[in-house]
C-alpha cells in the first residue's frame, strides 16, 4: 500500500511543480490551484496555463489514482503534500503540521473523553490546514461529530476547505479571530494545535490570563486557552497542543493563577518524546482543561505524564493502561 501512496504523492507533487513554475507563484499557492483540478473545479489562473501544461497536469493528477484510495491513505497523500509544500516555501513554525504520531495520541485521547455519545460539538482552535482535525476523526468511531474549524489565515483556510473536500469530510470552516469572536458555550469538546507567540490586538477585558503592564503583549495560546473554556459547555473538555515549557516563561504564573480559579479544571499535563520533533526547542504537550459543571470533579491527582518511545511495546501498553484507569477513577468518560 505505502507504493501506492508513494506513486500518488510524487505524481501530484510533479503536478505542483509545474503549476509553481509556470505561473511563478509559492508553492502553497499552486497547491491550492492543484487541489482545485483534484475535485474538478474551474480555476481562472490554472485556465490561463498553455494547453500543453494543463494536460500535463490532468495527466499527473489521473495518474495518481487518488480516488481509488482509502481515506486513511488519501489522508496521508495530502499530509505528505502539505509538508512538502511547506518546507519549500520556508514557512514559520506556526504553519507546520502537527506530526502523525501525535495527531494519533490526540486523536486516541479524545476518543476516550467522547466515548459513544449520541451527539458532539468540536472545535478546533487554530485549524490549519485541518491535517490534525483529519487524524483525529481518523483515530474516533464515533460518527456523530459536528466540527468547526477557525482560522485567521485565509490561505490556510482554503488549504483546509480543499482538504475536507478531498477527504469528503462535512466541517463547518470560520475565518475568524477565535479571541475576538463572541463567547457562547456551545461545544463538547475543544481541540487545537495552538500557535505559539504573542497576540498583536488589544485583549478583551474579560481575559484574566492576559498580561497587565502596558505596552507589554500575552502570549496567544495562553488566551486560547482560556477562550476554549469560555465556548466549552458545562463538563466539556479541552485538549491543547501547547509549548512543552508551557509553565516556565515569564508569563506562565498568569496562567497558572487562572488554572487555579474556578472557571477551569486543570486536569492532565502529558508530554511527548523529544524525537517527534525535528527541532527540540519546538517540543509540544498535551494540555487537557475541563469546564466545570454537574457531575465533574477535579482529577485527584492531576495526570502529569509522558507517552512513551512509540517503539516501546511494552511502555505503550502501561501507558494506555494506566491512561484508562485515571479516566474511568474520574469519571470523566462521556455517555
Amino acid at each position: 500500500m505505502f507504493e501506492q501512496i508513494e506513486k500518488a504523492v510524487n505524481e501530484l507533487q510533479a503536478g505542483q511543480d509545474l503549476i509553481r513554475e509556470e505561473l511563478d507563484i509559492s508553492s502553497v499557492e499552486a497547491l491550492i490551484i492543484l487541489f482545485s483540478q483534484m475535485l474538478e473545479q474551474s480555476d481562472d489562473e490554472f485556465d490561463a496555463l498553455a494547453d500543453q501544461v494543463q494536460s500535463d497536469v490532468e495527466q499527473a493528477i489521473k495518474r495518481a489514482d487518488f480516488k481509488v484510495l482509502n481515506g486513511a491513505d488519501q489522508r496521508q497523500v495530502l499530509q505528505f503534500l502539505l509538508v512538502g509544500t511547506m518546507l519549500k516555501d520556508h514557512l514559520p513554525a506556526n504553519y507546520q503540521i502537527t506530526p502523525d504520531a501525535i495527531g494519533m495520541w490526540v486523536g486516541y485521547f479524545v476518543e476516550q473523553f467522547v466515548g459513544k455519545k449520541a451527539q458532539v460539538k468540536l472545535a478546533d482552535f487554530g485549524i490549519g490546514s485541518g491535517n490534525l482535525l483529519a487524524t483525529v476523526q481518523q483515530v474516533m468511531t464515533n460518527e456523530h461529530v459536528e466540527a468547526t474549524g477557525f482560522e485567521n489565515d485565509d490561505t490556510m483556510l482554503t488549504l483546509a476547505s480543499g482538504v475536507i473536500a478531498l477527504l469528503k469530510r462535512d466541517w463547518k470552516l470560520e475565518l475568524e479571530d477565535v479571541i475576538a469572536v463572541d463567547s457562547s458555550a456551545e461545544f463538547d469538546l475543544v481541540l487545537g494545535d495552538l500557535p505559539v507567540g504573542y497576540y498583536p490586538a488589544q485583549v478583551p477585558d474579560d481575559f484574566k490570563t492576559s498580561v497587565e503592564e502596558p505596552n507589554e503583549l500575552t502570549f496567544v495560546h495562553h488566551l486560547l486557552a482560556e477562550k476554549a473554556l469560555k465556548v466549552l459547555k458545562p463538563g466539556g473538555q479541552a485538549l491543547l497542543l501547547v509549548p512543552a515549557n508551557l509553565f516556565e516563561s515569564e508569563q506562565a504564573p498568569k496562567l497558572l493563577a487562572w488554572l487555579q480559579t474556578d472557571e477551569v479544571l486543570f486536569q492532565a499535563f502529558i508530554q511527548f518524546p523529544g524525537k517527534m520533533f525535528a527541532d527540540q526547542s519546538s517540543q509540544k504537550a498535551l494540555l487537557i482543561l475541563q469546564k466545570p459543571g454537574e457531575n465533574v470533579k477535579q482529577a485527584e491527582p492531576v495526570l502529569l505524564a509522558k507517552v512513551p518511545e512509540l517503539t516501546n511495546k511494552t511502555e505503550n501498553q502501561a501507558f494506555i493502561a494506566e491512561f484508562s484507569r485515571w479516566i474511568a477513577e474520574n469519571q470523566m468518560i462521556s455517555e
